[in-house]
């Protein structure tokens, strides 16, 4: 395992999109939190949790990543592994330092709000995704899985195993209605991340490889 090298640059480049999508990220998450809307990845069982039981959906969110983590350490290396850590945590505690503070919304369309949190989800994943990070959860197994075929595409892929963790979430909160909207934010979350991660040239990155 080695540490990949990049040029100041690119690290630059790669820190200013961490914190930007960290922040996109944390936002998202926002804009369901008072409507019965599951996300995908890990963050969907931990919004789950947090409508049941009250737990911080960003402490939780943290936690359920930890054997994830591992995973990326072994097959991309560290410096996946630390892009990472930073996303989860910065994620993290701004999701739960905002959460209660975060004015309502005047827009109490749970559709509209599904597609307008998987959006913005999206934007925010694939700024991490650019700057060789990710969210641990499906989007670092997606990326794993990337790295071996090469079809379907990310969010296609990410979409499908999203879709498991919805219906799971959703029977978690006990809201069948959830899986429709819930759905269409995955959808909308996995079709944005491939649009922003095919801007990756205009930044001048290169894509991150397996054992980096």
């Amino acid at each position: 395992m080695r540490i990949c090298k990049s040029s100041p640059r690119e690290l630059e480049i790669e820190w200013s999109l961490l914190i930007l999508g960290s922040v996109i990220y944390a936002v998202s998450t926002l804009w369901i939190q008072n409507v019965n809307v599951i996300p995908g990845s890990m963050l969907g069982i931990a919004v789950a949790v947090q409508k049941i039981t009250g737990f911080p959906s960003g402490t939780l969110n943290l936690l359920l990543n930890i054997p994830i983590m591992l995973i990326i350490t072994r097959k991309m290396g560290t410096k996946v592994l630390v892009y990472t850590v930073f996303i989860l945590v910065c994620s993290g505690t701004l999701i739960n330092a905002w959460s209660a503070s975060f004015p309502m919304l005047p827009i109490h369309n749970v559709y509209a709000l599904a597609v307008i949190g998987g959006v913005t989800m999206g934007i925010g994943a694939g700024l991490l995704l650019i700057a060789k990070g990710t969210m641990a959860g499906t989007t670092a197994l997606t990326l794993l899985i990337t790295r071996v075929v090469r079809r379907p595409s990310y969010g296609t892929i990410l979409f499908l195993m999203d879709s498991c963790i919805v219906v799971i979430g959703s029977v978690m909160v006990g809201d069948w209605h959830a899986i429709l909207y819930s759905v269409m934010y995955a959808f909308f979350c996995a079709k944005t991340i491939d649009v922003v991660v095919g801007l990756r040239e205009k930044v001048h990155l290169k894509p991150v490889k397996a054992s980096e």
